[in-house]
């Protein structure tokens, strides 16, 4: 078997997915640090140049192919290495999985820039790390970079539904998002049981940047104690043993879990109809509400391309299978789904 070189960055939640699961899936591979946007000959970052479009992480394979965007890399590894393979078998549960794997990258990651951006403490703090990991050497050099790299970071604040605005929403799904983590790992290994899945690696890549940057690091360890321990052993699952046969079942989930599919259900799912209606309408901005809070921010295209994947995912689920996806997220959010 030949070597995996994965670019990316120690700062991106979607590096540190990536990395969790080539770990887990044991299989032989190199980091090489490479952040958009800083760019550094001695790191990653020029051997990737020529990748469309150019996100991190990109993988490169053994046949020397680039692959970009962390949800089909782990479809393909999964299909290129089936023996540990992260989607479940189940159809119900695979589902879910998906739909828990969305939702950390499209809507968890707002959590890591609002708290990464928002006070002066954190923006120094991330911004120097962030130049440190590029390669950048001098107290003054990383310095000099980091105040322009912050000053980026923060004017976007706004465009990426950030903004001080939409703090109720997003830090009461944060303390939601930790507590009901908090409650799983306390009983069983991972969200679904004992594999670790998609939805456990995505949260993984997200949470560990909250629980690195300072200020959701301290509400994560004072709220959620075992959750944030529990990012440590996702770190690295390479030496779980689960059985090959032990696909799991979506009927018997913990209440932890359940919790988590209906923050999915009631938050995650109406705010892709919003933007979906809001791109169908040419609008600028869109607004949404979760347990009577505002949330407001400008449509995306790529998170119109996340709804229209669960839909076709939703709507390739047999009758029977559609009904126990609806009971965990909801009238509504089914009928988003089936759109």
């Amino acid at each position: 078997m030949g070597q995996y070189t994965l670019f990316g960055a120690l700062g991106s939640p979607y590096t540190l997915k990536m990395r969790a699961v080539l770990r887990y899936k044991r299989l032989p591979f190199i980091l090489k640090h490479a952040i958009r946007g800083m760019q550094n000959p001695t790191h990653g970052s020029a051997e990737i140049a020529h990748v469309k479009p150019l996100v991190i992480p990109v993988l490169k394979d053994t046949e020397g192919r680039f692959h970009v965007d962390s949800t089909p890399m782990i479809g393909w590894l999964d299909v290129k290495h089936p023996q540990r393979a992260v989607s479940p078998a189940d159809p119900v549960q695979r589902f879910l999985d998906l739909l828990l794997e969305d939702f950390a990258d499209e809507w968890v990651t707002k959590l890591v820039f609002r708290y990464r951006w928002a006070t002066q403490r954190d923006q120094q703090f991330c911004a120097d790390f962030l130049v440190f990991d590029n390669g950048t050497k001098g107290r003054t050099n990383i310095e000099r970079v980091a105040e322009s790299f912050s000053e980026r970071q923060i004017a976007r604040m706004d465009f990426v539904g950030c903004a001080d605005e939409n703090a109720p929403v997003l830090e009461s799904s944060f303390l939601e998002l930790i507590d009901a983590l908090n409650s799983i790992v306390i009983d069983q290994p991972f969200v679904f049981g004992q594999r670790p899945g998609r939805g456990d690696f995505a949260l993984y890549g997200q949470l560990m940047e909250l629980a690195t940057d300072p200020t959701p690091s301290e509400i994560f360890r004072e709220n959620a104690p075992f959750a944030w321990r529990w990012l440590s052993h996702m770190d690295d699952a390479g030496a779980v043993e689960s059985p090959v046969d032990d696909a799991g079942s979506a009927t018997r989930l913990h209440a932890g879990t359940v919790r988590l599919l209906a923050l999915c259900g009631s938050l995650y799912l109406p705010f892709l109809r919003g933007n979906a209606e809001a791109l169908s309408a040419g609008q600028e901005t869109f607004e949404t509400q979760w347990l009577g809070k505002v949330f407001k921010q400008a449509p995306f295209k790529y998170q119109l391309k996340c709804l229209r994947l669960l839909a076709a995912e939703y709507q390739d689920l047999n009758g029977n299978e559609q009904a126990q996806v609806k009971l965990y997220l909801g009238e509504s959010a089914a009928q988003i789904l089936a759109r």
